[in-house]
């Protein structure tokens, strides 16, 4: 029989790959966060250019690379439309060889570890056919890393039924979304769920600590690599985690060989991904991005952090683009009553934790934003520091699991309601981005663009909560039956 970790494991890579299959339905071609910038960066790097310096243009949006000419072409309806961008980055600037072209990316700094493999896969095709391809790896790569994520979290002792919970509430709309763009943001949200898994198990004592290390290994190096906060985001993950759980099992595993050797395979990630930074200076504003703001940032900030964490859950394809008003009360009083609930149930140092996952959430992009308001306004997004945020859902699960407070058929009801929430949120989420339920929010710029039928994205959508519903249940044994008497024995009355 198969085991329960492997259940959990199959069924949120199942639930993942289904709701990705819906949103890249839903958007069109390059009218993901910028994607036409990753897609031009991708194509770039897949052909040879690992260049950390690029050629900027006065008054335009980003910095040149060579791409092929069709990849331009086929972005460019979709460019076009958007406010912020320039002529260099929708049409060719001047010709390259072999019907390559030069146009402005703003994302021509980033570290091209990522941009190489989802460039890598799509060079076989052309035009949109290359822009899903590259959402194709990004989106499987993502799925992946949750579901071992999923799979840490129970081990395998076959516990962590509540801890998956916690994750699958961390997987928001904003969260599948960003997994289907063809960037970078997905991956380090998605590896950054390995890390809380399996850095949490090895400071609790899990068994098998050789896969915990490979485990936290796989999802360290993308996130320190990816993008320019990973470091940053994977040292603050281990550091709550030591304050969660302390560091009498992470003294233990220095003197383990395998684990000298996840370190220093981390410790080189963490290197080449502030290197990669540093040399390329990826935080400076490209030369178009003029957009600071006259008001005082300390009048902002207030309303900034509630955006943060409504941009957490939902905002697509652009983050000015709410979801609907059910998705956040869907999913935030999901997240009010697991946090709330562990919060009571916490040991001091568990609820430490947790507390200080809030803090940083709101402290650190309220520092980046006093720093940088005079140059770029209010730049940051919920999404960027949510590899740390979610880990708040995670140790609550955590928790829950430690206390073991539920019954097998509360944890089938936690798992149908689980599945009932993501339904509404991503269906909601995604006619929100069809812009069904709202006429004046058309997203397609292009008159190509196949609208997908409503009843197809609901379907697809609707299978992949039930799978991440059955993730949170599965390996909880079914209700028995009352058990039934033995017959009284007869009873014979007389000689």
């Amino acid at each position: 029989m198969t085991s329960p970790r492997r259940r959990t494991s199959a069924f949120v890579l199942l639930g993942m790959l289904l709701l990705q299959a819906a949103w890249m339905l839903v958007v069109p071609a390059f009218r993901g966060l910028d994607e036409h910038d990753h897609a031009y960066k991708a194509a770039a790097v897949a052909r040879g250019d690992w260049s950390t310096t690029h050629e900027g243009l006065r008054g335009q949006w980003g910095e040149l690379v060579e791409v092929p000419r069709d990849l331009v072409a086929a972005a460019r309806p979709v460019c076009e439309s958007l406010s912020y961008t320039t002529s260099a980055n929708c049409t060719a600037y001047r010709a390259g060889p072999d019907d390559q072209v030069e146009v402005t990316s703003s994302a021509a700094r980033y570290n091209p570890v990522f941009y190489f493999v989802i460039g890598s896969v799509a060079r076989p095709f052309s035009g949109d056919a290359a822009l899903y391809a590259m959402r194709a790896a990004a989106a499987m790569m993502c799925a992946v890393m949750l579901a071992l994520a999923a799979a840490t979290l129970r081990g395998q002792d076959g516990q962590g039924r509540w801890a998956v919970v916690g994750l699958v509430a961390a997987t928001t709309p904003v969260v599948v979304y960003s997994t289907t763009v063809a960037a970078p943001n997905g991956l380090e949200m998605a590896s950054a769920a390995v890390v809380w898994a399996a850095a949490s198990r090895l400071a609790t004592g899990g068994a098998g600590a050789r896969g915990l290390l490979a485990a936290v290994t796989i999802g360290a190096v993308p996130l320190a690599t990816v993008r320019t906060f990973g470091p940053l985001w994977l040292c603050l993950i281990l550091v709550v985690v030591l304050v969660a759980y302390g560091t009498d099992h992470a003294r233990r595993l220095v003197r383990r060989a395998d684990a000298r050797l996840a370190a220093a395979v981390i410790g080189l990630a963490v290197i080449g991904g502030l290197a990669w930074s540093a040399s390329a200076s990826t935080n400076a504003p490209p030369p178009a991005d003029q957009t600071g703001a006259a008001a005082s940032v300390w009048t902002v900030l207030p309303g900034q952090a509630l955006l943060w964490l409504l941009q957490s859950v939902g905002a697509f394809p652009a983050r000015d683009d709410p979801a609907p008003l059910v998705v956040y009360a869907v999913v935030l009083s999901g997240w009010a009553v697991l946090v709330g609930l562990a919060a009571r149930l916490a040991a001091r140092r568990e609820r430490a934790a947790i507390l200080t996952v809030v803090a940083i959430s709101v402290l650190l992009p309220s520092a980046v934003t006093v720093a940088t308001y005079s140059a770029v306004g209010t730049a940051w997004q919920g999404r960027y520091s949510y590899p740390v945020a979610m880990g708040a859902l995670i140790l609550a699960g955590i928790v829950l699991d430690r206390a073991d407070i539920a019954s097998h058929r509360a944890l089938r009801l936690t798992g149908a309601l689980a599945a009932t929430g993501i339904a509404i949120s991503q269906v909601a989420s995604q006619f929100r981005v069809l812009g069904l339920d709202n006429p004046t929010v058309p997203l397609a710029k292009a008159a190509d663009w196949p609208v997908p039928a409503p009843v197809s994205v609901a379907v697809l959508t609707i299978a992949g909560a039930l799978a991440l519903g059955c993730a949170t249940t599965a390996g909880v044994p079914r209700a028995t039956r009352r058990p039934v008497r033995a017959p009284r024995p007869e009873v014979r009355v007389g000689g």
